[in-house]
C-alpha cells in the first residue's frame, strides 16, 4: 500500500478533529436537504411500505416494488423503534450517512494516511451527499453507498498485516451482498476487488492459491449474507413474487425499447461538471499521474507493499478500478436520471483522495511548503464553495416547503379526504403514482401492482398485469379509488400510441363508485355501500 504521508508539525488527532469540525455542519445541511424535502415522492412510498410491512402485509405479495428488500426493511425497522413515526427513518437514514463517512475516512486513512483521508472525507461529506444524487434521503442510495464503503474498509484493513484476514475478508463479502440487495446496480466493489487480487497475482505480490483463498473469504460472506435475505423472503413473502420483482422484472424494464442508449444528452453531463468539479479534476489527476508511471516504470516506494506493476501502486488498482465499473452501472440504466450516479460517487471522492496523497507527498519534497499549501487551500475551499452553496440553497428550499404556512405538502389534502371516508382498516387504490397520498393516508393497499410505474417500465408488456389489476378490483373492490379527472378522460380514450388498454374499466368505476364532494386535488371516488 502506499506509504502513508505523516506530518511532523500536525498530530493526527488534529487532523482527525478539524475533518469531524468540518464534515459536522456540511453533512447535517445536506441531510436536511435531503429529508426535509417535500417532493422526493418515491421517498414516501418506501416509508409507506415499511409501515404496511409492521401493518402485516408482505413484501413483493401485497406490496410489489422492482427494488430489492433493503430499503423497505430498513424502513419498517425504523419505523417500528419510533412507534411509527417518520423520525425513525431519519435516524436510520442519518446514522447510514453518518456510517458512509466513518467507512470512507477508515478505508482513506488505510491507504493514504490521515491527513489525506481528512481531506477526503471533508470532501465526501460535500460531494456524496450532493442533493441532486438522492444520497442521505430515504432512498436505497443512501444504504448502499454505506454498504459499499464498509465493503472497501473490510478489504483493505484485510491486508494491513495485524491477522483476522479472513474474518475481514468475510465481512466485505457480507457488506458487498447487503449493497446489492439495496440496490441491484451496486455491484462495482466485487468486480473492484476481483480485478485488484487478479493484479496482485499476475505481479507476483501474492501466490495463486492465497488469491483462490481471499476470494473465497469474500465470497463466503457474500453467500451467507444472501442466504439470510433469501430464508427472511421465503418466511416474510412470497418467493415466486419477489424473484418476479427483484430480478424479472427488471430484465422487462432494461429491455423496453427507446431507452438503451448508453450515454445521456450532453447538458446532463454539463450539470455533474457544475457539481463535482473538484473531485473530477483530482480523479483525472490521480489517473494520468499513474499512467505516466507505468510508462516510464519509475520506481515508486510503494510499490512492494501495493502489490502492483508498472509504478501503479494499490489505490490506482483498487479504486482506479472501482470508480469505472461504478460509472459504467449508472450509464446502463434504461432512463437518465441524475440518482443513478450515486453508485460512482464515493468511488470518485476515494480516488480524488488518492491526488491529495500525491499532493501532501510532494509537499515533504519542497523545504518551504507554506505558499504551496497556502494556494492548495484556497484552491479547494474555492472548488468546494458552489457545491456547498448548492446544498444550501436546497436546504432552504425543502425549509420553505416543509414548515412554510402557506405551502401544503403534495397529496396532503387527498390523503385527508380519504381519511374522513374511510376506515384504518378499508383498502384504497390509485391509478398514478401518488406514494405521498398512501403514506398520509395510511390505508391498506388494495392491489400489489402499482400501474402508472409498470406501464412506464415495460410499456405494452404490462397489459397483462394491468388486466391482472383491473379484475383484481372488481372482484374485491377497494373502499376507495383515486383517480384524477384528467386520468379519466385518459382512460376512457386512450392515444392510439398508448401501450396498454383498460377495457371497461371507466364504466365499471362510474357504475359503482361516486365522487367524494369534499375532494379537491384529485377526484376521489368512493365506493357505493
Amino acid at each position: 500500500m502506499p506509504s502513508r504521508t505523516q506530518s511532523p508539525e500536525t498530530p493526527d488527532f488534529v487532523w482527525i478533529t478539524a475533518a469531524v469540525a468540518a464534515c459536522a455542519p456540511i453533512l447535517a445541511m445536506s441531510l436536511f436537504a435531503a429529508l426535509a424535502r417535500t417532493d422526493d415522492i418515491d421517498a414516501y412510498l418506501f416509508a409507506y411500505y415499511g409501515k404496511r410491512l409492521l401493518a402485516g402485509q408482505r413484501l413483493y405479495a401485497d406490496l410489489w416494488d422492482n427494488k430489492p428488500p433493503g430499503i423497505f426493511w430498513a424502513d419498517a425497522v425504523g419505523l417500528w423503534l419510533a412507534g411509527g413515526r417518520f423520525l425513525g427513518i431519519i435516524v436510520v437514514c442519518a446514522l447510514a450517512s453518518i456510517g458512509s463517512c466513518a467507512a470512507f475516512f477508515l478505508t482513506a486513512r488505510r491507504l493514504y494516511g490521515v491527513p489525506a483521508a481528512a481531506v477526503g472525507v471533508v470532501m465526501a461529506a460535500v460531494y456524496v451527499f450532493q442533493h441532486d444524487y438522492h444520497v442521505g434521503s430515504n432512498r436505497p442510495s443512501t444504504l448502499f453507498v454505506c454498504f459499499e464503503l464498509c465493503a472497501m474498509g473490510c478489504y483493505v484493513h484485510a491486508f494491513g498485516g495485524t491477522g483476522l484476514r479472513r474474518a475481514r475478508l468475510f465481512g466485505a463479502g457480507v457488506c458487498m451482498a447487503a449493497a446489492v440487495f439495496c440496490q441491484q446496480t451496486a455491484f462495482s466493489s466485487v468486480g473492484a476487488i476481483m480485478v485488484h487480487q487478479l493484479v496482485l497475482t499476475l505481479s507476483r505480490a501474492q501466490k495463486a492459491p492465497d488469491a483462490a483463498r481471499n476470494l473465497c473469504a469474500v465470497a463466503s460472506g457474500a453467500v451467507t449474507a444472501t442466504f439470510v435475505v433469501l430464508v427472511a423472503l421465503l418466511i416474510t413473502s412470497d418467493f415466486r413474487h419477489a424473484w418476479f420483482g427483484i430480478v424479472s422484472s427488471n430484465l422487462g424494464y432494461f429491455a423496453r425499447p427507446g431507452k438503451s442508449e448508453l450515454l445521456p444528452a450532453f447538458f446532463r453531463w454539463e450539470v455533474h461538471l457544475d457539481i463535482l468539479g473538484l473531485p473530477l479534476v483530482l480523479a483525472t489527476a490521480s489517473v494520468v499521474h499513474g499512467l505516466a508511471a507505468m510508462k516510464t516504470r519509475r520506481s515508486m516506494e510503494s510499490n512492494a507493499a501495493a502489490g502492483s506493476r508498472a509504478g501503479i501502486p494499490m489505490a490506482i488498482v483498487l479504486v482506479g478500478t472501482w470508480f469505472p465499473i461504478a460509472l459504467y452501472t449508472a450509464l446502463i440504466g434504461p432512463s437518465k436520471r441524475m440518482t443513478y450516479f450515486a453508485v460512482a460517487l464515493a468511488p470518485l471522492v476515494l480516488l480524488a483522495t488518492h491526488a491529495v496523497w500525491l499532493l501532501f507527498r510532494a509537499m515533504q519534497r519542497v523545504e518551504r511548503p507554506r505558499i504551496g499549501s497556502i494556494i492548495a487551500v484556497l484552491w479547494f475551499v474555492f472548488m468546494m464553495v458552489p457545491a456547498i452553496a448548492f446544498q444550501w440553497r436546497s436546504a432552504q428550499i425543502a425549509f420553505f416547503r416543509r414548515f412554510d404556512d402557506r405551502s401544503t405538502i403534495r397529496g396532503f389534502e387527498t390523503a385527508e379526504v380519504i381519511r374522513r371516508h374511510t376506515r384504518a382498516d378499508e383498502s384504497v387504490y390509485m391509478l398514478g403514482y401518488l406514494p405521498p397520498v398512501y403514506w398520509y393516508a395510511d390505508r391498506p393497499l388494495a392491489q400489489r401492482y402499482l400501474v402508472s410505474t409498470l406501464i412506464d417500465q415495460w410499456m405494452e408488456r404490462a397489459q397483462p398485469v394491468v388486466d391482472e389489476v383491473i379484475a383484481d378490483l372488481k372482484r374485491d373492490p377497494p373502499t376507495v379509488l383515486v383517480i384524477g379527472r384528467d386520468e379519466m378522460k385518459f382512460i376512457e380514450q386512450p392515444p392510439a400510441d398508448h401501450p396498454v388498454r383498460y377495457g371497461d374499466l371507466p364504466s365499471w368505476i362510474r357504475s359503482h363508485y361516486r365522487v367524494a364532494p369534499d375532494a379537491l386535488e384529485n377526484e376521489v371516488w368512493i365506493r357505493d355501500r
